[in-house]
């Protein structure tokens, strides 16, 4: 896969996506994939991110138990 036919498909992904049809399935795996690997890096090199967001797991698993 060249760079520029990774771009090409970004961008044939992104056209996909509309107000009518807002879920693209593969776009959401993509986005999720990444958010994950970028959470991932910065847990490993900042303890002020990681203490931030293991407080917001906390918060919201707190709630979700609560609520149940």
């Amino acid at each position: 896969m060249t760079p520029d036919e990774g771009r090409a498909l970004w961008r044939a992904l992104l056209t996909d996506v509309s107000a009518e049809q807002p879920f693209s399935p593969v776009l959401h795996h993509v986005l999720e994939s990444v958010l994950v690997d970028i959470v991932d890096k910065r847990m490993a090199l900042s303890d002020t991110f990681a203490s931030t967001i293991g407080a917001r797991i906390a918060f919201l698993t707190e709630a979700i138990k609560e609520e149940t």
